[in-house]
């Protein structure tokens, strides 16, 4: 199940609040039997396998984003914050030893594992970006955008990611047939 929904303000001609909210959910489930009859060594080897997931994701976005044309020139930038959070939850449990191919519930053989696991993760971002355009031919982008994320290492829980790009539209030179 995914959803996603959004709250946008325009506070001037120039520049608008944005607001979106999103998410997903999934559950899986799986089962594997390995019968008496599949393998050459009958119960010995017979076996039964299920496990089940439930994920909860979750996304938060704020961006301000401004617009402007001087002229030849125009500008466009946004800043923004965003937080990701994911919850899970597994179990597995398995089973071996089974008589016959008739019950392949669980408790028709001898439980050999079983587990549960929790855990979350989560990410944090700020970000911005601006674009810079002149006589709709020289493009010039700039953006930074800093991560802190649960997976990152507890000595570095935050990178820093700049970019900067230069762009010519070479079809808009009136050399360009």
């Amino acid at each position: 199940v995914y959803a996603n929904t959004f709250l946008k303000v325009n506070l001037n001609e120039n520049l608008f609040f944005k607001q979106t909210f999103g998410g997903d959910f999934r559950f899986t489930k799986n089962r594997e039997f390995f019968g008496v009859e599949a393998t050459r060594n009958g119960a010995r080897d017979s076996r039964s396998n299920r496990s089940s997931s439930v994920r909860w994701h979750s996304v938060s976005e704020s961006t301000l984003n401004f617009s402007k044309e001087f002229g030849s020139q125009s500008i466009n930038a946004v800043a923004g914050f965003a937080y990701e959070k994911w919850d899970t939850e597994e179990t597995q449990i398995s089973s071996a030893g089974y008589t016959n191919d008739l019950i392949q519930t669980i408790p028709g053989a001898n439980v050999t594992g079983a587990e549960m696991v929790e855990y979350q993760e989560s990410l944090i971002s700020y970000l911005s970006r601006v674009n810079y355009t002149l006589k709709d031919r020289y493009l010039l982008t700039a953006s930074l955008r800093t991560d802190g994320s649960s997976k990152f290492g507890p000595e570095t829980k935050y990178g820093l990611f700049p970019a900067l790009s230069a762009g010519w539209n070479v079809t808009q030179e009136p050399f360009f047939p």
